[in-house]
């Protein structure tokens, strides 16, 4: 996990540009998902983009389902809080197993 991350370091990464991206927070953070606040300590000219952090009251889980394959993980703010890998041929052989 990165922790918090200025919109424009989500657009790239994400491959979308900044106005989807600023939607997108928007609209997260109405539903308290995620907190936008302005960078500590910032210097150089201009305005500095707002970082965009998990609120701490919310969990994220992610999954990747492959073909061969269950990965999982459960993170908060900027923490891995657990993470499992599972073969489908391990769990077809001895379901109670996993």
């Amino acid at each position: 996990m990165a922790g918090p991350l200025s919109r424009a370091a989500l657009a790239e990464r994400m491959g979308v540009n900044r106005s989807t991206i600023l939607a997108l927070t928007a609209e997260l953070a109405g539903a308290g998902l995620v907190r936008e606040e302005h960078p500590a300590g910032t210097t150089g000219a201009g305005r500095p983009s707002l970082m965009v952090r998990p609120s701490p009251s919310f969990f994220v889980l992610a999954l990747d389902v492959a073909v061969d394959r269950l990965s999982a993980a459960r993170a908060d703010d900027a923490t891995l809080l657990g993470a499992a890998d599972l073969g489908f041929a391990a769990l077809l052989a001895d379901p109670l197993a996993a």
